[in-house]
């Protein structure tokens, strides 16, 4: 979201009775992922007849079930439609999606320069295809961290000067 400030007729109100100082409660945010394109129907186009009704087939001559239009696929999307809306609508202030905006950044940048934190949760069991990584990754920084001990411990003399 780019917002480069008031025109330059509202500039002119700024300081006066006229200037509101207030700023929209609802803003638009555009999720990309809206706007890729349905690979396939969510219901197939034809289906056999549910009351069973056989028809001779024309090219083997033999009794074969009919196929008939599904019902269901006049309302599911289609080859090509757009996935969602695109654009969101929010009840958060500007000051707050700037907040969250760079929280997002800040993770980010952290990811990218190899300092993530790893927390496995319950969602990533469904959805992240990095979990089994993740979840040695931790193991291996407790393990290594539990050793870092033993040895310091280990080391230590309690009977020495």
């Amino acid at each position: 979201m780019i917002y480069n400030g008031p025109c330059e007729t509202c500039k002119k109100k700024i300081n006066t009775p006229q200037w509101p100082m207030k700023y929209p409660e609802t803003s638009e945010m555009i999720w990309m992922r809206d706007y890729k394109r349905r690979k396939k129907d969510q219901f197939s186009k034809m289906i056999k007849d549910p009351q069973k009704k056989k028809i001779l087939s024309p090219k083997t001559g033999r009794k074969i079930i009919r196929e008939v239009i599904n019902p269901k696929w006049e309302d599911g999307y289609k080859c090509g439609d757009y996935k969602g809306p695109g654009l969101l609508k929010t009840v958060r202030t500007p000051a707050a999606i700037e907040i969250l905006m760079a929280d997002v950044t800040a993770i980010c940048m952290n990811i990218r320069n190899g300092v993530f934190y790893r927390n496995p949760g319950e969602k990533c069991n469904m959805w992240c295809r990095y979990k089994e990584q993740c979840v040695r990754g931790v193991e291996i920084d407790i393990q290594e961290l539990s050793e870092e001990k033993a040895q310091a411990y280990g080391t230590l003399d309690p009977f020495s000067d």
